[in-house]
């Protein structure tokens, strides 16, 4: 699995908070918060906030 050799330097894509769509280990829902590497995301199947570094971005507008 790749892995961020420097955490201070931000990921190549830019994420749109209520916009950005990616999956988790819990499964898929949208950008509601970022916080350099790690970002905040509703899970609206569950209806639960989980907060994670790993993630698959799924949309990019």
């Amino acid at each position: 699995m790749p892995r961020k050799v420097n955490k201070l330097v931000q990921y190549p894509f830019q994420i749109e908070l209520h916009v950005t769509q990616v999956e988790t280990r819990e499964g898929k829902g949208v950008v509601i918060d970022r916080h350099g590497e790690w970002i905040q995301v509703f899970l609206p199947t569950r209806n639960k906030v989980v907060k994670t570094s790993l993630f698959l971005v799924e949309k990019l507008l």
